[in-house]
Order: C-alpha cells, then structure tokens, then sequence
C-alpha cells in the first residue's frame, strides 16, 4: 500500500482541511493557502533533496490539496452563506415550493422549502419556512410577503448556523399568510423516494406501537420523525445517539445478505458487484442521502468496483476519497458534525484494526499453544476482546469532538456501545 500513500493522503488533507476551516474566517484561510503555495513553491526551487522523493511527493500533493480546500471553503462558507446573511430583515413577495414538513403545531408549522421566485432571495436558495398554515405538504406551492433572517442562534442555544448550512439551508423566511396556489407536478427523484420511506414507515408504524415504530423507523430507514424526545433524550445521555443513524453497518448488511442469495443463484461475481452496486444507491436515496449515508455507501461502491476490475479493496483509500467527494460537491457538508462524527468513528475503526490484528493473531497463538483442546473457545473469547477494544477505541477516539459539538460527555457510552451494537446488527439482519 506503500505506492498509494500520496493520494491518500492527498484525499486526507483535503477533507480534515475542510472540517476544520469550517470553523474559521475567511482571513485564517487566505493565510493558510498563502502559507502552503509558499511551502509548494520552495520545495519545487530547492536545489538540495531534503526529502525523500515519495515524502517530497506526498508532502507536496497534500499542500496542494489543502489550498484547494482553502479556495472551496472560502467561496462557500465566506461568499456563499455568508452573502445570505445580508438578507437579514428583507422583506419581499416570495413564491416557495415545500420540501420537507419540520415541525407542525395546530396554529403554526415550520417547513423546509425551495425559493422559486423572488427578487431578493436567488431563485433555488433553500430554506426554513415558518406559516400559520399546518396543512401544507411536500410539492405544494404557495406565495407570500415574508421577512428574511439569518441563522444564527436561531431555534435554541446549538449553532444553528452550521446545522443549517450543512443542509444546504441559507436564511429564515417568516410569513404572516401564504397563499395556496397548487401543486408542482414535475417529477422529482427526491420526491419519489421520500414518498416510498414515508409508506415503509407507515407499515413499520402500522405494525408496531408508537415509540417501537419511531425507533424501528430510524434505525432501517433513517426516519426519524416518529421518535420521542424522551427516545432522543435517553439515547443521547447513554452516549449512542449515532444508533439512529443510517451508517456504514447498514449497508453491510444489504451487501452481505444480498451477496448470500445471489451466491446461491449461482450469479457471476462481476454481476453480484453490480447489482450490489445498484441496491446500494437505492438504499442511498431511500435513506434521504445525509452525509452519513453517501460516506458509507461510496465506500461500499469502491469496494464493488475493485472486485469488478479484479483489485483488493484498499479501505484506507476509500475512506479518503469519499470525505473528499463529499466536500467537494457540498462543501458546506464540511461543518456538518454528524459528518465529522462519521469519519472520526470510521477511521477509529480502521486503526484499532490495522494495530490490533497483529496482537490478536500473536495472543491466539499463544493461548493455543498452552490450551490446545479449547480452540473454539478462545477464538470466541479473543473475537469479544477484540469487539470491546475496538468499540472503547472508537468511543475513547469521539469524546473530544463530542465536547466541541454538544457540550457534553456520556460516561456511559463505552458499555452501551458494547451492548447495543451487537444488537442493532442482530435487528437488521432479522
């Protein structure tokens, strides 16, 4: 994996770049880039080979990136969204579409909705509609006066902004009154695969009480609208709120059982690759493609398309890549924390594998050595050690982006990890 090196680290220092300069001005970012297009410039005039010409190429590749990084962040998070911000307090006669339902009460709804005509917010700028009517649904198209607003601080002490942001979603729009003047009847892929999650949830719902049905909904749907805040609550204090999220677990099981019943149909391998390819995207646009989801489900893309062209999957790679994909097309996905907690954990995952395995394989040899007859036991001993190691690395590994993000820290996070884990693989497979 040695000649891989440079690009991965290309990838690396492109992604973990554009996390962390979602977090800092426009100036920080400029001096960076400045910094490292300097750093380029002399490692090219040098005339001594201080490095290594695989060093002196990584390093070059990754500054490289990183100025990359620099040039994306600054045009999204400081032109982009930070040009939205000067809308605060316009007023204007806006036509909407509705995406999404947010939040509904009786005499109110908060609504998220795509701006179709204006002439102060740029056509397509996505928003937070908040109405007096709560009877809207998705593809309704209304019009109306509305005041705009910035994100900040909006809808409680988190920041909101970045929430937001990450979802594409620019400003707040408050309507007195809209008027209702009928529905968009273009076709929309989104539309249709948000309409079919709805009626798998409605079943799940169906079939189950309320609190079952909500939590059932999130875990294999990534449907979480029907959860209680005492659920949301409870989940969060016991440090496993990532359980209700669509994650690289659930497309191991999609691959893995569809993989089983295609291998017994007898199907060529480049074939199985295919269709798991194809099952993998459905499920991408089942589950509303968060950021989350697309990580996972690139990852398991590159790894089909390295069995089709007849190459071993390079995990390490993978992983880098698609941070890299997801920043690049969407880069304001990079101050998204549920991204970020995602990589983190993935690439825990990964370590705790590259640097246990070797001491694994070396204890199990060394236990079977002095207990020849107990071969199934220690293997199934050794194969919990090394669940638990992995499951308290990766939640040891979390505790500090967790501190940044939510202000808070679950003591109880390692052993719930270790108990509903196992569980919540067991749940999907059945």
């Amino acid at each position: 994996m040695a000649e891989n090196y440079p690009t991965i680290c290309m990838f690396l220092s492109f992604f973990v770049s554009s996390c962390l300069l979602s977090y800092f001005p426009g100036k920080a970012k400029i001096v960076l880039a400045a910094v490292c297009v300097a750093a380029v410039v002399f490692s090219a005039v040098n005339p001594r080979k201080i490095l290594r010409e695989t060093l002196r190429r990584t390093a070059v590749m990754s500054l490289c990136a990183v100025v990359l990084s620099c040039a994306v962040s600054y045009c999204a998070f400081d032109i982009y969204a930070a040009g939205m911000d000067k809308l605060d307090g316009e007023r204007d006669y806006v036509r909407f579409r509705i995406n999404e339902c947010y939040s509904s009460l009786p005499y109110e709804a908060r609504y998220k909705a795509t701006v179709m005509e204006s002439s102060v917010i740029p056509k397509g700028t996505r928003v937070v509609l908040e109405a007096q009517s709560s009877q809207l649904e998705r593809g309704s198209m209304v019009q109306g006066e509305v005041e705009c607003l910035k994100l900040d601080g909006y809808l409680g002490s988190f920041d909101a902004k970045s929430y937001y942001n990450s979802k594409n979603i620019m400003l707040v729009c408050e309507a007195e009154e809209l008027e209702y003047i009928g529905r968009d009847s273009r076709f929309s892929l989104t539309d249709a695969f948000a309409g079919i999650n709805e009626k798998l949830t409605s079943m799940i719902n169906a079939h189950t009480d309320g609190q079952a049905g909500g939590l059932l909904s999130a875990v294999l749907l990534g449907n979480r609208d029907g959860i209680y805040d005492s659920n949301k609550r409870d989940f969060r204090r016991l440090g496993i709120s990532h359980l209700l999220v669509v994650s690289g677990t659930h497309f191991a099981v999609v691959v893995t059982m569809l993989e089983t019943s295609l291998k017994k149909l007898k199907i060529k391998r480049k074939v199985r690759c295919a269709v798991n390819i194809a099952a993998v995207l459905f499920f991408m646009a089942l589950t509303g493609m968060t950021p989350s989801v697309v990580r996972a489900g690139i990852m398991h893309i590159l790894a089909q398309l390295s069995m089709i062209i007849s190459r071993k999957p390079n995990t390490v790679n993978s992983f880098a890549l698609s941070g890299s994909i997801i920043v690049l097309f969407t880069p304001l996905a990079a101050g998204d924390c549920g991204l970020q907690l995602s990589f983190a954990a993935t690439y825990s995952c990964i370590v705790s594998r590259m640097f246990g395995a070797g001491v694994y394989r070396g204890l199990k040899l060394l236990l079977r050595g002095k207990i020849p007859h107990m071969k199934k036991l220690i293997s199934a001993v050794m194969s919990l050690a090394q669940t638990v190691f992995m499951t308290s690395f990766v939640c040891v590994s979390l505790l500090p982006l967790i501190w940044l993000n939510f202000g808070e820290i679950s003591l109880l996070s390692v052993p719930a990890n270790i108990l509903f884990i196992p569980l919540l693989s067991l749940l999907m497979y059945l």
